[in-house]
């Protein structure tokens, strides 16, 4: 419940203070006194943006100080404990503008921001402003007006919560689907390419090795005959082998050397070349039987080097580079593959969503109906004591079945429909409803659903706009009855809807030559008297308007 509004330089006051009691408190004043100056002080410490305006001018600052008793086992207090910020069942709100337009927020002496601020409002304080039945031609605000009045708002959330993923995975799905389609080509070039490698082996092939023994293979005829001219030249040769010639060197020293010691010592030499030679005959002679070829090992290693440069050349990489590239190739097929396999996966999650989000629409269509049956016959009964008797007021709930747009408020098509006359078929509200008639239904329905609310403290900014006479009495006891169960503030001009009220404060604005100020005055009973007085007949109270006064009042 909210206890205490302290206004510093705010608007067109310097400094306002109102304590406030349970019940049923009115705000009353002449026009352009500020009556509303209250509820707007209200709305910024609840969580709305300001601006600069709402600084008194010439100060450098307005400051904005609530105080609210919050149940223990309310939904405030609990929101406050979770958040470290309850202060033994007391909810103090700070807000300060600065004239630069530089905000800050305060719960409990603690810093936080707008949204936390707004998160928080919604739960102690619960505002209908002036132009409300304004929005009640509005699709969005009838929607949201017959939700508030049904016991279904974790099946809302539940079907908001699964059109928020179905949208998401449809987008996933045609993002994929489109990915799919760009890869089909894709695919068919790899698969062209991995083909072509694959008639190779060339996962399973050695391309250095291969090399290898294609060079060896090559060179062998050459290093078969380069050995067999060597034997022939170290030996074979009758006439010009090399082991021929040092041994006829070696008998010519003999026969004209006559034991001359340096003969004898080059006869040595001679001697052991010979035996080299012989050896080095011996090795030739194995390495020329060791050379054997295969003349068709040599045409497959012809063949399938040939179909290796073929390859290197059209992917322009090297030969040693084509196992990686047919590797990097088949990772990348393996990545369409599994990507594939996951648009099957995503399509059999967003058909399990589609089928839930269908059922839990279905489900949500017959609460609302239900719902939609009971505000209905509700307003309707208010429409008789509010003065449109014989007026019936109807709220058509249909599913749309054929319009598949995923919407997180379900698929219904929800209108207000209304009779104002007997006899006549209700008609969409926004056709046949007048301005007065359209201010009755919003206020009726207002009035209805304000008793469903959770927020302890319900405001209402002269919503009794375009009523008057009797009507104007009605809401007013509609009013104090609401104030059983919440405290209810109540900004009104009319004087029907003053008289109920538990509390009674008066908004007077003085002027002088250089400054304006708003002043909130509380009333007491002779006070109040000579108020309601003054709503009634105008600037002069006279003896019959008092009289008046006092008879409404004395009807408490």
């Amino acid at each position: 419940m909210l206890t205490r509004i302290h206004l510093q330089n705010f608007a067109i006051s310097s400094e306002t203070e109102v304590e406030l009691k349970p019940g049923m408190t009115v705000l009353t004043g002449e026009t352009g006194a500020g009556k509303s100056i209250l509820i707007d002080a209200l709305n910024l410490t609840l969580g709305n943006r300001a601006d600069t305006g709402v600084v008194r001018h010439g100060s450098d600052r307005a400051i904005i100080d609530t105080s609210f008793t919050v149940d223990a086992n309310s939904p405030a207090q609990k929101w406050l404990q979770e958040h470290e910020l309850d202060a033994d069942k007391e909810c103090h709100i700070r807000r300060v503008i600065t004239a630069e337009g530089r905000s800050t927020a305060f719960i409990n002496n603690s810093a936080v921001n707008l949204t936390t601020l707004k998160t928080l409002g919604e739960s102690l304080v619960e505002i209908y402003g002036q132009h409300e039945h304004q929005s009640l031609t509005k699709a969005g605000y009838q929607r949201r007006l017959l939700d508030a009045a049904g016991n279904y708002q974790d099946l809302i959330e539940a079907v908001s919560l699964t059109a928020i993923q179905l949208k998401k995975t449809e987008e996933e799905l045609n993002n994929l689907t489109d990915q799919a389609q760009e890869n089909k080509a894709r695919i068919e070039l790899l698969r062209y390419q991995l083909d072509e490698l694959e008639a190779l082996s060339i996962d399973q092939l050695n391309i250095e090795e291969l090399l290898t023994e294609h060079e060896t293979i090559l060179n062998a005829e050459s290093l078969k005959s380069l050995s067999w001219e060597t034997v022939q030249r170290l030996k074979e040769d009758d006439s010009d082998s090399l082991h021929n010639r040092i041994t006829d060197l070696m008998a010519d020293l003999r026969s004209r050397g006559h034991n001359n010691r340096h003969v004898t010592a080059i006869l040595e030499i001679l001697n052991d070349m010979t035996a080299l030679t012989d050896e080095a005959t011996h090795e030739m002679q194995n390495m020329h039987d060791s050379l054997e070829t295969d003349p068709q090992r040599a045409e497959e290693l012809d063949q399938l080097i040939s179909r290796l440069h073929t390859l290197s050349r059209k992917h322009g990489i090297s030969m040693q580079q084509l196992p990686e590239y047919y590797a990097q190739k088949n990772r990348e097929l393996s990545a369409i593959d599994k990507s594939r396999a996951g648009l099957s996966e995503l399509q059999t999650k967003h058909d399990a969503l589609l089928t839930k989000y269908t059922r839990l629409s279905q489900q949500l269509h017959q609460e609302r109906l239900a719902a939609a049956a009971n505000l209905s016959g509700q307003v309707t009964d208010k429409m008789q004591q509010l003065g449109m008797q014989g007026g019936k007021f109807t709220i058509k709930v249909s599913l749309d079945e054929e319009n598949h747009t995923i919407s997180r408020h379900g698929r219904d098509n929800i209108h207000y429909m209304v009779s104002a006359n007997p006899g006549q078929p209700p008609k969409p509200l926004h056709k046949v409803a007048s301005g007065g008639e359209l201010s009755r239904i919003s206020l009726a329905i207002t009035v209805i659903c304000a008793t469903q609310n959770e927020a302890p403290t319900m405001i209402f900014d002269e919503i009794d706009s375009g009523i008057g006479g009797a009507v104007a009495e009605i809401v007013g006891r509609e009013l104090r009855s609401l104030a059983h169960s919440h405290q209810v503030l109540c900004v009104t001009h009319l004087p029907q809807v003053a008289a109920q009220g538990h509390q009674h404060f008066r908004i007077v604005k003085t002027s002088t030559k250089n400054s304006t100020e708003s002043r909130v005055i509380g009333l007491d009973s002779e006070t109040r008297t000579q108020e309601i007085a003054r709503m009634l007949g105008g600037i002069e109270i006279t003896e019959q308007s008092l009289a008046h006064a006092q008879e409404l009042l004395g009807k408490l």
